[in-house]
């Protein structure tokens, strides 16, 4: 049988993948321009296919650390950004490798704080 966080997680993917069909859908009515266009469609993907399931899951699973959903997080974002940035270049290269730099950063603090919460308790007993 499959898990509730597998088909959650399932769910998310083919909601990234409707996430490409908003884009084709803004793109044909605001006119975006290709290189921005891949910044877009990337943001999308992530947002639809890795955020909001990842987030949902926080809240409802406790079983699973932060820790470990960020990196699975930041997992996706790099390889979706490495495919993405082949054509990218000028502000959405940026927007992408900042994108990256970001989930990084948030990572790392957040591994950060958990060693220094958890330090900090085992002072204290």
């Amino acid at each position: 049988m499959i898990s509730s966080e597998n088909k959650i997680i399932a769910a998310g993917l083919l909601a990234g993948l409707c996430g490409f069909v908003i884009y084709a859908t803004a793109e044909a009515v605001i006119g975006l321009s290709e290189q921005l266009g891949i910044a877009v469609m990337l943001l999308l993907f992530i947002l639809f296919g890795a955020v909001l399931p990842h987030l949902y899951l926080e809240q409802t699973n406790q079983s699973i650390s932060t820790v470990s959903r960020l990196g699975v997080f930041t997992l996706v974002l790099v390889v979706f950004a490495a495919g993405f940035s082949v054509e990218a270049t000028g502000t959405a290269l940026t927007i992408i490798l900042t994108l990256v730099s970001v989930s990084v950063i948030l990572i790392v603090a957040t591994e950060l704080r958990e060693g220094n919460q958890q330090s900090a308790q085992s002072e204290n007993h």
